[in-house]
């Protein structure tokens, strides 16, 4: 599950365990490509959505790490 907390960061998994992104791309590329079930690609689309979770936390905590230091940043003056 994206986001499950307990302590001071949420801990970003997901439910059916380890992805094997490069085995897939691998897949993709070969001729296995075909052969990917609707579970492999559930699972893919578990572990991005985990993936974005994460990334967005991470950028909501950075964007109020850095407001806390400087109160006059504007992320949107950064090119």
């Amino acid at each position: 599950m994206a986001g499950e907390t307990g302590s001071e960061f949420p801990v970003f998994k997901t439910e059916g365990g380890a992805f094997d992104r490069a085995k897939f791309n691998a897949d993709l590329q070969s001729s296995m490509g075909a052969n990917i079930n609707p579970e492999i690609a559930s699972s893919l689309k578990e572990a991005n959505s985990v993936g974005d979770a994460a990334k967005k936390f991470f950028k909501g905590s950075f964007e109020e790490n850095l407001k806390a230091l400087d109160p006059a940043y504007d992320p949107k003056s950064v090119l």
